[in-house]
């Protein structure tokens, strides 16, 4: 199995606005990761909300898609591997 991560963009679900990561795979969408950690340098943090983390295989590999910031904490990684959300 093969997945493409494709950039990341804002969109809006319910009332709110996420900062999400779509997955691809060869079958079509089997993602979207968002971002969990707003950064105060673009000024997100007043009108975007943080998402949820998510897993996905890729063959035999659990995968943690991870946006911009949340780069920084793998933590969020580690934490989602335990079956935390």
């Amino acid at each position: 199995m093969s997945a493409l991560v494709v950039g990341g963009l804002a969109v809006r679900r319910g009332g709110a606005v996420v900062n999400v990561c779509p997955v691809v795979g060869r079958g079509g969408l089997l993602t979207w990761g968002e971002k969990v950690f707003l950064s105060a340098a673009t000024g997100e943090r007043g009108w975007v909300s943080p998402g949820g983390l998510a897993l996905f295989r890729a063959g035999e590999f659990a995968v943690c898609c991870l946006v911009c910031v949340d780069l920084l904490s793998p933590e969020l990684a580690r934490w989602r591997r335990r079956g935390r959300r």
